[in-house]
């Protein structure tokens, strides 16, 4: 038996993701790396670093669309509303 079949989760076993989608409401567009720093700034801010191991997001760039200014962030399923509160 090869060690891949071994570590593969079960579907039942793996953590449930949730997908927030959002759009940024400003006068001037903002680049994607600088939306990044200021959702993970404001994280680390509110939930400190423990706190933002436990939502693990991520920040999807392919799914940034900067002409609209609308983006989607995949964080655990119970802490979605932390995600909110954040943006």
């Amino acid at each position: 038996m090869s060690i891949q079949k071994r570590l593969k989760l079960l579907p039942s076993l793996r953590e449930r993701k949730r997908y927030v989608c959002f759009q940024v409401i400003s006068e001037n567009p903002i680049s994607y790396s600088d939306l990044e720093e200021a959702i993970w700034n404001h994280l680390l801010d509110f939930y400190g670093e423990f706190g933002v191991s436990l939502i693990l997001p991520w920040i999807h760039k392919e799914l940034w669309n900067e002409k609209q200014q609308i983006g989607v962030i995949e964080c655990r399923r119970n802490e979605v509303q932390k995600v909110l509160a954040c943006l």
